[in-house]
């Protein structure tokens, strides 16, 4: 019976990739990561036998240092989890959680883990205007539509939260022409912001990707074009992002 049992505990072990030396007295463990256990016996009574601690559930096999064996917890000093439940072990393991609803965990990229606030939303909306036609002088772009209107109230969008408008990319059917500019500025209930681009002599295209414009819910926002000299008819495709 016990020849039995140690062969099993010897098969499983070489299984799992560890070595087993087996002598007169002793039983020599090596799992090959620098972790050995050696069992010995101390030579009294026939046959040699080797007496383990009964196994537990999640429990883990230790020495005191003095010949003792038992089955417990690992603790995390040692490489475990301090811990024989999941919930447990993840208490141990993490920082602290007390106070720190709602929050995530950070690591500063050396080893060290802590709670932080969630950072802001990070969605991007894409909105795309078309004039739909040749561009009108001071006119509005209608958003959703294909259309230009000089009363900037009809074509005005409410915004619905506190948000970013940012990157204004602008596309010209036909490029102005020397000494001649079509310029696309977004406007904030009913003023002009900095988020504009200016296209001028052979550029077909431009974009404003340093300047943003911070809204608020129920402001208005809305595009206007307006020439400089005596730009050639085009076609003008305007579109932004509103970050939240």
């Amino acid at each position: 019976m016990r020849i039995t049992f140690l062969f099993a505990i010897l098969t499983a072990l070489l299984i799992r990739g560890a070595s087993a030396q087996l002598h007169q007295t002793q039983l020599f463990i090596d799992d090959g990561l620098g972790n050995f256990l050696q069992l010995k016996y101390n030579g009294a009574g026939s046959p040699a036998t080797w007496t383990l601690p009964a196994p537990g559930s999640g429990g883990a096999l230790s020495s005191d240092g003095s010949g003792t064996l038992s089955i417990g917890t690992l603790s995390i000093a040692n490489g475990g989890t301090g811990s024989g439940t999941a919930s447990g072990a993840t208490t141990n393991l993490l920082p602290s959680q007390t106070g720190n609803s709602g929050k995530v965990l950070s690591t500063n990229g050396t080893g060290t883990l802590s709670w932080v606030s969630a950072p802001a939303g990070t969605g991007i909306i894409l909105v795309a205007v078309n004039s739909g036609g040749n561009l009108l002088n001071n006119g509005f772009l209608i958003m959703g539509n294909q259309f230009s209107s000089a009363n900037e109230s009809e074509t005005q969008i409410v915004a619905t939260r506190s948000e970013t408008l940012q990157n204004l990319f602008v596309h010209l059917t036909s490029s102005p022409d020397i000494g001649s500019s079509w310029t696309f500025t977004v406007r904030k209930n009913g003023s002009n912001t900095t988020l504009a681009v200016t296209i001028t002599g052979a550029s077909t295209t431009g974009s404003d990707v340093a300047d943003n414009v911070a809204i608020s819910a129920f402001d208005l926002i809305s595009i206007q074009v307006s020439a400089s000299g005596a730009p050639s008819p085009a076609v003008g495709a305007a579109s932004f992002e509103i970050a939240y």
